[in-house]
């Protein structure tokens, strides 16, 4: 399968820069997310690749063959690009079989119909609806409809798979089981495809690599593990998973640490922090870190750095794990806890901010 390139690729829509200048490439095999919030620009970008819309600047090939490019003068209309494309709404029309649906690509391009029997088949086999080609298509639940979509996507064997928000339109559970059925199809059929969502969770279970996308333009790039543990910016940090807010001024730079007072608590000693170069003494800044980058204890440990009493306010059974909000001074914190060691509305506990998961940033100024 060819790879996809995409350099300093631009779209207005108006005055608004939907997509400003973001360059990236999809591996040969390859999935890459774009996530990102509503109005990010990722699902542009992804009509963009599709040809469904023209840029305004930039150049789209895959593998030698330039797709679009203001400068060139070219652009290769959808039908032509070899794409196949699952969007959001599924598209199933009701008044065909489910066979009927599938085979549509191929009847367009004029497909012998044994032919089309065969792919068919070989398709409805592949996302687990083997032996449904004469079910109406009104007669589907969500996500036999979804399969549909994904099979009549892959029937005509495309170079590249594009993927608009699939599963968003299926029930939590469905949607879970359908992330795994999706990574395990595309690593099968190794197709190099582009999945955009604004969805997490689904992003982390089913890229080989992410980009996230702020305002038309790409905050961070790489894996899904890099980027939770190491986001480069504020925007990925918060977007990504959840994150407790400490304000704090840098009390000390040492070697191999950095101290830094919180403000918004009540009698603590300094929080220590991995040590950064641009920290400097005095400076305003932001410490954030995540619920799973702290640990909760009845007894107050010993020999560990940034240990807090706190005051347990709300305690959430979720089965696995018990998520807490906790209250340390004015400084509310979101905690989570095994199942097996549940505290109550009331109790003191001690948590354990671990200093290689605070990451720190420049707070900006109170207006």
């Amino acid at each position: 399968m060819p790879s996809v390139k995409v350099k300093d690729l631009k779209k207005l829509f108006g005055k608004m820069k939907a997509v400003d200048g973001i360059s990236f490439e999809v591996k040969d095999g390859e999935l890459l997310t774009l996530l990102g919030p509503s109005g990010c620009g990722k699902t542009t970008t992804l009509r963009l690749i599709a040809g469904l819309e023209r840029p305004d600047g930039g150049e789209i090939s895959v593998g030698n063959k330039v797709m679009s490019s203001e400068e060139k003068k070219v652009f290769t209309p959808p039908e032509k690009r070899g794409m196949g494309m699952v969007f959001q709404s599924y598209a199933v029309w009701p008044h065909m079989t489910v066979g009927e649906n599938v085979a549509y690509p191929l009847a367009l391009r004029h497909v012998p119909k044994d032919v089309q029997k065969e792919k068919v088949k070989s398709a409805l086999e592949l996302v687990g609806l083997g032996g449904l080609e004469n079910r109406p298509g009104t007669l589907l639940s969500g996500g036999q409809q979804q399969r549909v979509a994904l099979a009549r996507a892959l029937v005509f064997e495309p170079e590249i798979l594009l993927l608009d928000e699939p599963l968003s339109n299926l029930d939590a559970k469905l949607r879970e089981t359908m992330r795994l059925e999706l990574k395990s199809l595309q690593q099968r059929i190794g197709v190099t495809s582009v999945y955009v969502t604004h969805d997490q969770a689904e992003a982390m279970v089913l890229s080989d690599r992410m980009l996230v996308m702020n305002q038309g333009h790409i905050e961070q790039e790489g894996n899904p593990r890099d980027i939770y543990d190491r986001p480069k910016t504020q925007f990925v940090m918060d977007f990504i998973g959840q994150v407790n807010y400490i304000e704090g001024k840098v009390e000390d730079v040492a070697s191999d640490k950095t101290l830094v007072k919180a403000l918004s608590s009540v009698g603590n000693t300094p929080l220590q922090c991995t040590r950064l170069e641009t920290t400097k003494r005095g400076e305003d800044v932001l410490l954030c870190i995540r619920p799973q980058d702290m640990a909760i204890y009845k007894d107050k440990p010993s020999n560990k750095a940034n240990v807090w009493q706190c005051t347990v306010k709300i305690a959430a059974y979720m089965g696995d794990h018990i998520e807490y909000e906790l209250i340390h001074g004015d400084q509310k914190l979101k905690v989570s806890g095994p199942g097996s060691l549940p505290f109550k509305v009331g109790d003191s506990v001690y948590v354990e901010l671990a200093p290689e998961g605070i990451k720190v940033w420049q707070r900006q100024k109170k207006s």
